[in-house]
């Protein structure tokens, strides 16, 4: 009966091919299974349309299940490619599906109509007749293997918390304004691990392929409960540019809440207007969630941060108390943050420069003890009695290079209670590039990354990929480093090629 009954079948490539009576169809190619099956160079209809719109609709009549005939394999004249069915289907040849199994075909196998003419046309041209595959085929070679991040590489502080309570982990991913960064990127670092993002700006003509992506992260309520997000600007100075900066965050990554927000780059004199904005932020502005308030609802930011290339900014933004207007520091800043006290080598004083310590290696002296010319005193009895820092993270220039903050500003920053945000690990990439005066192989990306997060006072190092390769690249070196971090004797190996790279007169070298 099935040779004399026609065959109505899509223009879109199916496995097999289903025929029933009273189907009814709409711009639909009839075609019997005689003229149907061909083999490789079967011609197409020469009448008739070679696509359909709508999908198959049924009628009153046709609620009837009615036998199936399972066309045997070859090329059918309403479509372009030759597909041969697999074993189950010929085993059951002949046989009436049950209606989950035909849903299952019929979703598996075919292409939805809106899709049909937008499938695979690599090597061909626009009409289609490339070789070409249908989207719905699926890949017949192994997955990949996806390496992840090490799950204790992550930060102890409580802040550095997503919204459903995952630690965020030591390595980030960043936007970078210089290059051009695919949208599968975020995706791309989230399936490998990376749970903390950072978003220079919401400029599309920058980084609007990244900021897609990261959007399509943030879509997805579960997702969204799971990722870290910080975003930020350098205008801070105008209140109404910064809440309006803050609506277009929101409305680009398409979220209702920013984890942080960070006032970006701050200089020099712009201390006070910086710890003005964050006072605002928080009390009149109503931008940032108080403690017991809900997010997207009491305010649209979590934490607040500062990013800066000086040191000197740095330690004068954790010297700033929350709920206070500006704090008279005096002449500490300047003065008291000499050198560091190491208790391993007895030697630990700060070299004139204010480079590094004489003992190589700035991590054997203790984090929060200081030496000025006149007095040894201990920064956590200074701010025994001070209100919390009007700053939730600090983000600051740290390299193999640009050791100077390991003395000068994390001490602080430790006694403070803020945890600090690397970035410019690779100095531009430079310290993966060699020194003439060099005899070894130059840093890795991942060594790079290794050596700033191996710092107690680091919890978090971003880096910037280019490519889903970079990415991957340094995320597979990562995934089997230690959870102290770097070996000490790795640590004095870059110290000592930090000192060859680094530059007295270089941009941004010369601030103290």
């Amino acid at each position: 009966r099935a040779s004399h009954r026609p065959c109505l079948v899509p223009s879109t490539t199916m496995s097999t091919c289903f025929a029933t009576a009273s189907l009814a169809t709409t711009a639909l190619s009839p075609c019997t299974p005689k003229d149907s099956v061909r083999g490789r160079g079967g011609s197409r209809h020469a009448d008739g349309p070679r696509s359909f719109s709508g999908r198959f609709s049924f009628s009153a009549s046709s609620r009837k299940r009615r036998p199936f005939v399972t066309i045997p394999p070859g090329t059918c004249q309403c479509s372009d490619s030759w597909q041969l069915p697999s074993m189950r289907l010929i085993r059951d040849a002949g046989k009436a599906p049950s209606p989950k199994s035909m849903l299952k075909r019929l979703w598996t196998n075919s292409v939805d109509v809106d899709d049909a003419s937008v499938g695979d046309t690599s090597g061909g041209d626009a009409t289609g007749s490339g070789s070409g595959t249908s989207k719905s085929r699926k890949s017949s070679g192994p997955s990949p293997i996806i390496n992840h991040l090490p799950p204790d590489r992550v930060s102890s502080h409580p802040k550095l918390r997503t919204v459903s309570g995952h630690p965020v982990r030591t390595f980030g991913v960043g936007g970078n304004r210089e290059v051009w960064q695919p949208n599968e990127l975020p995706q791309e670092a989230y399936k490998r691990g990376v749970n903390y993002f950072f978003a220079y700006s919401m400029d599309d003509d920058q980084i609007g392929d990244y900021l897609d992506g990261l959007a399509e992260l943030c879509s997805d309520p579960m997702t969204r409960g799971k990722i870290f997000v910080a975003v930020g600007m350098e205008d801070f100075s105008n209140r109404e540019a910064v809440t309006t900066h803050v609506e277009k965050c929101l409305s680009r990554l398409r979220t209702d809440y920013v984890d942080a927000f960070f006032l970006e780059y701050v200089c020099r004199g712009d201390e006070d207007a910086a710890n003005e904005t964050m006072g605002w932020m928080r009390g009149a502005g109503g931008l940032v969630v108080a403690e017991g308030g809900k997010r997207g609802i009491d305010g649209a930011v979590r934490f607040l941060g500062c990013s800066t290339h000086d040191r000197c900014v740095g330690v004068n933004l954790l010297r700033r108390e929350r709920g206070s207007a500006v704090v008279d520091v005096g002449d500490r800043v300047e003065v008291d943050l000499v050198g560091v006290v190491g208790e391993t080598t007895g030697v630990g004083v700060g070299s004139g420069d204010g480079d590094k310590t004489e003992s190589g290696n700035v991590r054997t002296a203790p984090l929060t003890s200081f030496e000025t010319s006149s007095q040894k005193y201990d920064l956590r009895l200074e701010f025994k009695d001070s209100t919390p820092c009007q700053m939730d993270f600090l983000m600051v220039r740290y390299n193999m290079a640009h050791t100077k903050s390991e003395w000068r500003l994390f001490p602080v920053a430790r006694a403070r209670d803020v945890p600090v945000i690397a970035f410019t690990s690779t100095r531009w990439n430079t310290l993966t590039k060699t020194h003439p005066a060099w005899q070894d192989l130059p840093p890795t990306v991942a060594q790079c990354m290794d050596f700033c997060a191996s710092h107690p006072a680091v919890h978090v190092v971003v880096n910037s990929p280019t490519t889903v390769a970079q990415l991957t690249t340094w995320v597979d070196a990562l995934s089997v480093t230690q959870k102290k971090g770097m070996p000490l004797t790795e640590i004095e190996k870059w110290n000592k090629y930090g000192d060859l790279v680094y530059e007295e007169d270089a941009a941004f070298e010369t601030l103290f």
